[in-house]
């Protein structure tokens, strides 16, 4: 069947469609017809009942008795005008968006949660590589017809209600990827809406996902996060991730009540390429939050590969102004080459870069390597601790466990925590700290009120941070 052919004048829609034999016409929702059938290509639309009210006209045309899919458009009160009438029907497909055709439709404007726009002509879109979709309309064919606003979809994009008892089934990688729809919809309703409840329901292995940003084979989740995400204990593994500067981390912002918990992120590789000699440093490397105001807990990463050229690395989480709980990181952290002598001041830490007011980081654990290079007869790395490099005024870091902190570093390193100027009076433990080679044995895991664990380097007379 040919496309759908339309026009409105005097108060008279016409239509054609190939092939079709009878069409089934509604207006405002009711049949139109003795039998619900219409055999003519023109429908007079000023009888009194319609008169001086806008109509929703939907035409469904039927081909040898089987009906082709309805189109819907709507005329203004004066039954001068066309406006395309949303899309409906949306369902999903192996990472595929499909919809219902709309009459007069030339194509369909597909717009994802960031606002971005694609044109399309046809009624599906592929979603592999791109964000989840927040809104399609059609774009009109012929004069005279208005093309539809763009308006929230209506797609089932995961198994479950998202509340507690039934929360949003994650199987996939693009499941995951979904969570941002949710979130997104959940914050244009100001938060009145219950919280939305996210539970990863099997292991997930993004081995085979093709790349979907530079050489990334995930997208961050950049709506910020309101909800909870339960792990379930199941793994993420053959997370990939290499960038140019700005910051990654699953998540870009955790707000206040939202929880992620009980997740673990196997052999996950991150990688923040410097491809420009004097390129900004502001850029981090995390593996669940770049800044969180919820709560982290029980989020466990095995066996990490992360390195940077210039910026910050952890563990878990760059900027904490929540509680990150009961967490452990294991693996190794590399500061490559930065090019720049004002680049050496770089944060690394198990757990959290800095730990801000109000931030809490309790009851973790860590195993971890960290190497810097030697660069003009410096080494790019500065502040370091097992567990958080930096603990701000407010903030409180405390029982924590370091298995092993092995640092080629220089300037502020701690066993447990870098630098403080908060609570760290009971910051935790250090089995084994290496630091440049040497086996630190005594003053680690302590605080004087400035620095936590052995200060290894030139001593500091800054005022504090």
């Amino acid at each position: 069947m040919g496309d759908p052919m339309i026009s409105l004048a005097n108060g008279v829609l016409s239509w054609s469609f190939d092939r079709a034999v009878a069409f089934a016409v509604r207006i405002d929702g009711q049949a139109y017809g003795s039998d619900g059938l219409y055999r003519e290509t023109a429908l007079f639309i000023d009888a009194p009942e319609y008169i001086g009210k806008p109509l929703d006209i939907e035409i469904e045309p039927i081909t040898s008795g089987v009906s082709s899919g309805a189109f819907r458009v709507r005329t203004d009160a004066e039954h001068k005008r066309l406006s395309l009438l949303p899309v409906t029907g949306f369902t999903v497909e192996d990472g595929a968006l499909l919809w219902k055709p709309v009459l007069g439709a030339a194509g369909y404007m597909v717009v994802d949660i960031e606002r971005n726009a694609t044109v399309v002509a046809d009624t599906y879109y592929e979603m592999h590589s791109g964000k989840p979709i927040y809104g399609v309309y059609p774009v009109s064919a012929v004069e005279g017809v208005a093309d539809a606003a763009v308006a929230r979809t209506d797609i089932k994009y995961l198994e479950g209600e998202g509340t507690e008892d039934s929360p949003y089934l994650i199987r996939t990688p693009f499941d995951l990827r979904a969570v941002d729809y949710y979130e997104a919809l959940y914050a244009e309703d100001g938060g009145r809406a219950p919280r939305k409840h996210y539970l990863i329901a099997n292991d997930i292995d993004y081995g085979a996902v093709a790349e979907l940003e530079e050489n990334s084979n995930i997208k961050q989740l950049t709506q910020p996060f309101f909800g909870v995400l339960d792990g379930g204990g199941n793994r993420i593994s053959g997370l990939r991730v290499e960038y140019d500067g700005g910051h990654w981390a699953l998540f870009e912002f955790i707000a206040e009540g939202g929880e992620v918990k009980n997740i673990v992120f196997d052999e996950p590789s991150i990688k923040n390429v410097l491809r420009l000699k004097y390129y900004p440093i502001d850029a981090s490397v995390a593996t669940v939050a770049h800044i969180n105001r919820g709560s982290i807990t029980r989020a466990t990463v095995v066996g990490a590969a992360y390195s940077a050229a210039g910026g910050t690395v952890c563990g878990i989480c760059s900027h904490n102004f929540g509680t990150v709980s009961c967490c452990s990181v294991s693996g190794e952290f590399v500061q490559g080459n930065t090019g720049l002598d004002g680049q050496g001041c770089c944060e690394m830490a198990g757990i959290v870069t800095e730990n801000c007011r109000g931030g809490i980081v309790e009851r973790n654990a860590a195993e971890l390597t960290v190497r810097g290079m030697r660069l003009a007869g410096y080494i790019n790395i500065g502040t370091v601790g097992g567990i958080v490099a930096v603990n701000r005024r407010g903030a409180r870091v405390r029982g924590n466990a370091v298995a092993a902190l092995n640092v080629v570093g220089e300037y502020e390193l701690g066993g447990v925590v870098g630098y403080n100027a908060g609570d760290a009076a009971e910051c935790g433990e250090v089995e084994r700290f290496i630091c440049n080679g040497l086996e630190i044995a005594d003053d680690v895991g302590t605080a004087d009120g400035r620095w936590c664990g052995r200060l290894v380097g030139k001593d500091d007379t800054d005022n504090e941070i």
